[in-house]
This record gives C-alpha cells, sequence and structure tokens, in this order.
C-alpha cells in the first residue's frame, strides 16, 4: 500500500498533537519533541528529493527567503556570542521551520477533506479518551490542584481544552464541545474561561471585526500583535499604579489578586530590562531567565522582589519571547508567525484567532512550540460545514 508523502505529514502532525497534549506526561515530551523534528527533517529531505525527481519547481517568495536568511543568522549570532543557554532560541527556530514546512508552504493539504473524516474522527475519539483519562486521575489524586499530567499547571491544562474546543468546532464534534464547556467550571483555569467568553463574543462581534480588519492597524497580524503587546503594557502600568496601589486581595479572591499585580509588574520588568540592557539586542536569556531574575529557588520566599512583591518572567508571550531569545530573534521570529497567520487571518477564522491572540499576551508559551503548531493546524483545517453532516441518508446538526 502507497502512502503518500501528504499522508505521512498529517499523520506525523496529528499524532504528535496526540501524544504530547493528551497522553505523555509533561517530564518525557522533551523526547517527543526530538522525535518530531527528526521525523520532519527526514520528511524535509524526502519532498525535495522527491520533487526534484519529477522536475517540480520549488518556489519561493523573495521576502521570505531574506525573512529564513536574517532569522538563521541571528540565530547564529546567538550561539556564537550569548552566555546563557540556548535551548530556547534552537527550539522555537526548528518549531516555526515545522510549520512554515507543514501549514505556510501547504505540505498538508486537507482540501480532500472526506480522504481524513475517518483519521480526523479516530484522533478525536482518542482525544477524547485522553481527557476522561486525565479527569479520572486528577479526580482520585488531587481535585484542589487540578492540571493534566501533559503539561505545567491548570491554566495550561485550559489551553489544552480550549484547542481541543476550537478542533471540535471546525469538525463540528458536539460531544467535545459540551465537555469544554463543562470543564470550564470544572478546571477552575480564569485562561479557558476567558477564551471561551471571548470566542463567542468574537463570534457575536463578528461583522464589527470584519469591518476593523480593513483598517490599517487591523489588516495584518504584525500590528494586531503590536497593538496587543502595548495595550498590555500600557494596561499594567494603569493597574499596578492605581488599582493595584491599594487593597489587593489574596489569590483568585477578586480581580485586584496578588497574582494580577505580580503579572503585570512582570511586564513592567520585561520592557525596563529591553530599554537598559544593550546585549538584548542580539541575545536573551533564554532558559536561565529565572536564574538572572534571582527566582529559581523552589521556595518563592527566596525569590526577588519588584514592586512590593515576588518577582515572576513575564506572561506576556510576546515580551517572554523577547527577553528569553533577543530583539533580532524575536522581531523575525514574530514577523515570520505574522506571515503565517496571515494566510488563515479570514472570516472563517477571526473566532479561532482573536481569543487565542489575546490569551497569548497574558500567558506565556502559547505562541512558541508544540501549542503553536496545534493552534496553526486548527486554523489550518477546512471547517465543516453542520448542514452536509450525514450518517446513512439522515442529517445531523451539531
Amino acid at each position: 500500500m502507497k502512502i503518500s508523502l501528504n499522508s505521512l505529514s498529517v499523520y506525523v502532525v496529528f499524532i504528535y498533537i496526540l501524544l504530547v497534549f493528551f497522553y505523555i506526561p509533561v517530564d518525557y515530551q522533551k523526547y517527543i519533541d526530538v522525535l518530531y523534528l527528526i521525523v520532519t527533517a527526514i520528511l524535509i529531505v524526502i519532498t525535495l528529493i522527491y520533487k526534484q525527481s519529477k522536475n517540480l519547481s520549488i518556489k519561493f517568495n523573495k521576502n521570505d527567503i531574506l525573512l529564513y536568511i536574517y532569522f538563521s543568522l541571528t540565530l547564529i549570532i546567538i550561539l556564537f556570542v550569548s552566555q546563557y543557554t540556548k535551548t530556547y532560541s534552537i527550539l522555537n527556530y526548528l518549531f516555526l521551520l515545522t510549520i512554515i514546512f507543514y501549514f505556510y508552504r501547504n505540505n498538508i493539504d486537507l482540501s480532500k477533506a472526506q480522504k481524513y473524516k475517518f483519521f480526523s474522527r479516530v484522533i478525536y475519539v482518542l482525544m477524547l479518551i485522553g481527557i476522561l483519562i486525565q479527569y479520572t486521575l486528577n479526580f482520585t489524586d488531587d481535585v484542589e490542584n487540578f492540571s493534566f499530567i501533559t503539561t505545567w499547571d491548570k491554566n495550561y491544562t485550559g489551553v489544552i481544552l480550549f484547542l481541543f474546543f476550537l478542533f471540535c468546532q471546525k469538525n463540528q464534534y458536539f460531544l467535545g464541545k459540551v465537555l469544554v464547556i463543562v470543564s470550564v467550571f470544572i478546571v477552575g483555569s480564569r485562561g479557558l474561561l476567558l477564551m471561551v467568553f471571548l470566542y463567542y463574543l468574537t463570534r457575536y462581534m463578528k461583522k464589527l471585526i470584519l469591518v476593523l480588519k480593513q483598517t490599517v492597524l487591523f489588516k495584518k497580524t504584525v500590528t494586531v500583535l503590536i497593538i496587543l503587546t502595548l495595550s498590555s503594557f500600557i494596561f499594567s502600568l494603569f493597574w499596578t499604579n492605581y488599582v493595584a496601589s491599594t487593597n489587593v486581595q489574596d489569590y483568585q479572591e477578586g480581580l485586584n489578586d496578588s497574582s494580577n499585580k505580580i503579572r503585570f509588574l512582570a511586564n513592567i520588568k520585561a520592557v525596563e530590562l529591553l530599554i537598559e540592557e544593550e546585549y538584548l539586542l542580539f541575545y536573551g536569556y533564554d532558559n536561565d531567565i529565572k536564574s538572572y531574575l534571582g527566582i529559581d529557588s523552589i521556595n518563592t520566599s527566596e525569590h526577588s522582589v519588584y514592586g512590593g512583591v515576588r518577582l515572576v518572567q513575564t506572561h506576556n508571550n510576546i515580551l517572554n519571547i523577547f527577553i528569553k531569545t533577543g530583539i533580532a530573534f524575536a522581531l523575525i521570529y514574530l514577523l515570520i508567525l505574522s506571515k503565517i497567520i496571515d494566510k488563515y487571518y479570514i472570516k472563517e477564522n477571526i473566532e479561532y484567532i482573536f481569543p487565542y491572540l489575546i490569551n497569548s499576551i497574558i500567558m506565556h508559551s502559547m505562541l512558541n512550540t508544540g501549542f503553536l503548531v496545534f493552534w496553526i493546524l486548527v486554523l489550518h483545517l477546512p471547517k465543516v460545514n453542520k448542514s452536509l453532516i450525514k450518517l446513512k441518508g439522515i442529517k445531523i446538526y451539531s
């Protein structure tokens, strides 16, 4: 039986997502990441050889080539100049290349939806089983500290559930959508609640958003990212100076709680570092960020203090990329990422884009590595028309 390169690519990406987010404990995911990168590299080589053997042209946009060259040069500078670890920068570089290969370069073609319908349903069922296993493990262990074994805490559990929710929305899998809605009240993740709320709000305001999309500020993803980053920083200044200056409450006891103050002050600290430390133009702190900030101790009472509270690394994903990789690398990374998202920045994907991007300015890692692969895959999926879903001649509306 012959398996096409396209089918192989589909299997690799879907199986990677299934394993990393629904089955493999977080401490062992690095091995799956490495395997995913190796298999993808092999597929890239095979694809190039195949196209050359068939005399098929491989076309690149000139601007894209320049971006890829600059991107590679910034990584080389980091490798030779940085005194800090390079793992974070290298992984983000490699994962973005895989996203370019699979999605931006259309080496995963799902236009023939019927061909992949069965495989998609199998993956969906396995995802459901994985989630149910996670719930079983948590309810028999520690309900108060709910989180999947596949991630760090309940907030990133919320990100996984939201991405699963988007996957179900695209494919009209009703049970999966209901499970996530119920999970909003079980997991206790404010991020999940916010993203689900923003999803439905975006759908409700879709006409207005499409009008805004015609303006200069919202026409391209890169300007949206700039607006979100600036808004996050300005709001952080407002919150810490006018809201959190008095009557700060305990964690999750209200909006003006200690957690929010810590997060907003971390954004201000990140911007201060980018302004004051000249070397951040060329390289960042990578995975040594906690050590540099003095927040790497298990005992949080020993952490550095900033603005009267303990310091944490910024939770704004965009600022986090800047201080961990350096300004030069981060700018090119975000420009390339913006171009990839622009491909999907259409009417059908509006509610799949804005909730995720907005939440990325309050949670780091959403625009990096595996989470990014999962999200871009969701954007890449063709939207199933519920009016066309049939089973034995009977229409099934989800």
